[in-house]
């Protein structure tokens, strides 16, 4: 159980069990999707950030708009919502992939740092 439970809440959510999972190498990985697709799909969020006075402010409006509970991270349930709600739908294959690129640090937490930093290009 405290290997499952990551933020010691006494409760192992889906997020914590897909971390886990992720990070033994039994979870999903760069094998299950295409880079291609995960490329258009990163090409895609970044595109919003026209109407934005820079991509950092649109990594901010990003987190804050898939981040159902204002902790500053988005989970994969929280990305899965978001693109959701954006109209962007893709398969749950797609959705891991997209996670894998966006978690450089392959905590299960996606943090405006590396929002930015793969949006901007500076990560592959």
């Amino acid at each position: 159980m405290t290997k499952l439970d990551l933020n010691r809440d006494g409760e192992v959510s889906a997020d914590e069990i897909l971390s886990v999972l992720s990070s033994t190498g039994l979870g999903a990985s760069t094998g299950n999707f295409s880079s291609s697709s995960i490329d258009k799909l990163v090409e895609r969020l970044a595109s919003g950030s026209k109407s934005f006075s820079s991509m950092k402010d649109y990594a901010k409006n990003l987190i804050r708009k898939f981040d159902r509970d204002n902790d500053g991270i988005i989970t994969f349930t929280e990305l899965c919502d978001g693109l959701s709600k954006m109209g962007i739908n893709v398969s749950q294959q797609d959705k891991q992939g997209l996670m894998e690129r966006l978690d450089i640090d392959r905590d299960g937490k996606i943090t405006e740092h590396e929002m930015l930093r793969v949006l901007s290009g500076t990560v592959s």
